[in-house]
């Protein structure tokens, strides 16, 4: 039961005290009010996100205060079985073979079995699409990375406000971009 409940955002810190949330749900979500399980969310690719105590810090240093300090987000199985041990921040679901991880205030990239494919050191990360494609974002570059982080084509310039790749082939791309004026003369 526990693996079809989605995480609250108060469980993605580990210093919240517990992953226990108050849960309201309408009738067609189909999902029970009271409390959900917010360390652990729903299978995804057959892994699922999960906080436990993290593989950083030995046991006898976990606090016993029920608070989730030093703890860490990993993967388990579709059997349960510990996947990828707990050393990151904060996760997201797996996405055509890839999961964004969070580490020292950085976003990248993990395959299915933790082995870090593109390194945290963006800012901000969108989930791979099917094409094999992500979008990154550091500092005020935003461009696409392939399967193992290597940039493909040029960066996306400051005047795209928004951008979103979509699944498919060919991928669609939405963009929204920043309202400017120009002169007659084609001056901004």
């Amino acid at each position: 039961a526990l693996l079809g409940l989605a995480a609250p955002a108060h469980a993605q810190y580990p210093e919240h005290v517990s992953c226990a949330a108050e849960a309201e749900f309408d009738i067609d979500n189909k999902m029970p009010h009271g409390k959900v399980n917010g360390c652990m969310r729903a299978l995804s690719e057959q892994r699922a996100a999960i906080l436990l105590p993290s593989a950083h810090a030995e046991i006898e240093r976990v606090p016993a205060d029920h608070s989730l300090r030093r703890h860490a987000w990993g993967f388990v199985d579709q059997n349960g079985q510990l996947a990828v041990t707990p050393r990151f921040d904060e996760v997201r679901d797996f996405h055509n073979g890839r999961a964004a991880v969070k580490q020292r205030g950085k976003w990248g990239f993990i395959d299915a079995r933790g082995r870090v494919v593109v390194p945290a050191r963006y800012d901000a990360v969108e989930d791979y699409v099917s094409i094999g494609l992500a979008l990154v974002t550091s500092g005020n570059d935003r461009h696409l990375v392939d399967r193992q982080g290597k940039p493909v084509g040029e960066p996306f310039g400051a005047d795209i406000k928004e951008l979103k790749i979509g699944e498919g082939t060919p991928a669609l791309a939405w963009m929204i971009f920043h309202e400017t004026l120009h002169r007659d003369d084609g001056m901004s």
